[in-house]
């Protein structure tokens, strides 16, 4: 029934850009049609393809974001942060993350992750973090890590595996959250070639709720140059 298994041979790395594979074709029907672009249902848009131009459109429109994501290494979503005003986002632990070794690919990375430093104080944030202790330097970077180094390279290891991030208005400082965009999708490169869903949701109440998420997770995080392979908070609630 089929005359060839897939419309596209795979590179000379080996892999796959999985959203440009299309279903071999079948006799007597050569179409395949294109995959759907973004659909809205009310104040919410699924998306299965091009995630990392529609999330940097997304980015691009806020004044603010916030947001947990497992791992963030795609520059062009990078730089989309970068031209906000305030920004902080919670990373899983990896070691690639400390700044104590050496490769050019790390020294971008850093550089990037630098850049989306804004003086952000955890005062100014209204959720668990923004409760933190004050004593010391209430500034927080714009990437921090939270999670456990599966340095044991165990088969299953808890992760800070959330993949969300809150996309905010600013009144006199404060970040006031009007949509989330959530789903499958990693902001990495690898992440632009998987098959992935996202949502896109504007509620105020929705994204408020995800909010206090990354808020606890964030009051739970850690420098990227972290010390313990467990979880260990820089911060305790309270002053």
């Amino acid at each position: 029934m089929y005359e060839d298994h897939a419309r596209i041979p795979p590179p000379p790395d080996g892999g796959y850009n999985l959203n440009a594979l299309k279903p071999g074709n079948i006799r007597h029907y050569d179409y395949w049609p294109e995959p759907p672009g973004p659909q809205t249902f009310g104040n919410t848009q699924v998306i299965f393809s091009d995630h990392e131009k529609h999330m940097v459109a997304r980015i691009r429109q806020a004044d603010a974001v916030f947001g947990c994501m497992a791992w963030l290494t795609n520059y062009a979503i990078l730089d989309a942060l970068a031209g906000l005003e305030a920004v902080q986002i919670v990373v899983q632990k990896e070691d690639f993350l400390r700044p104590d070794g050496p490769g050019w690919r790390k020294t971008k990375l850093l550089r990037a992750y630098k850049a989306l430093d804004k003086n952000l104080m955890r005062f100014n944030i209204p959720w668990d973090v923004g409760s933190c202790d004050q004593c010391g330097d209430p500034s927080i970077e714009g990437v921090r890590c939270m999670g456990v180094h599966n340095s044991g390279r165990k088969s299953a290891s808890p992760r800070m595996h959330h993949k969300f991030l809150v996309f905010c208005h600013l009144a006199d400082g404060y970040p006031e959250p009007y949509a989330v965009w959530t789903g499958s999708f990693n902001a990495t490169w690898n992440g632009t070639r998987c098959r992935e869903n996202s949502m896109y949701i504007e509620s105020e109440p929705i994204a408020s709720a995800y909010a206090q998420e990354y808020g606890t997770v964030a009051a739970l995080s850690e420098p990227l140059d972290w010390q313990y392979a467990w979880v260990a908070p820089e911060w305790r609630i309270g002053s």
